[in-house]
């Protein structure tokens, strides 16, 4: 095998990377946790509360880094995008964040409310104007 050492370990320089920078696995950044006890969605938005950059000063960067972000509104889908982390490590960092006090979290509105017509009408006839 190309770049194995005798006893079957790799050798490192193969599979290191300069420009890559530290890898960590997404089960070390979450401590092997998966669910959360909140339930929301990709398009929950995610607010930093003003005490939010203090209470992270002890937590993880991934943590650290959302707050971050979420100075303004942002969503779950856009944290994870911009983080480069799948949604299930988002969710749990976000989890975390929630019950800390960091963040807080705005749903978005049910599914079954839905715009009128004459709201839809107002929005095609914007489109149409560009």
């Amino acid at each position: 095998m190309r770049g194995d050492a005798p006893g079957g370990a790799a050798d490192a320089s193969a599979w290191l990377d300069a420009d890559a920078g530290p890898v960590v696995r997404s089960f070390a950044i979450t401590g092997g946790r998966t669910r959360t006890d909140i339930e929301f969605d990709l398009l929950t938005h995610v607010v930093a509360t003003e005490a939010g950059p203090t209470i992270v000063g002890a937590m993880a960067p991934e943590h650290r880094s959302i707050v971050d972000r979420a100075a303004r509104p942002v969503s779950i889908a856009e944290l994870a995008g911009h983080l480069n982390r799948p949604l299930g490590v988002i969710w749990v960092l976000v989890a975390d964040l929630y019950d800390a006090g960091a963040v807080s979290l705005d749903a978005p509105a049910p599914s079954g409310r839905r715009p009128g017509d004459s709201t839809l009408s107002a929005v095609i006839d914007g489109l149409r104007s560009l």
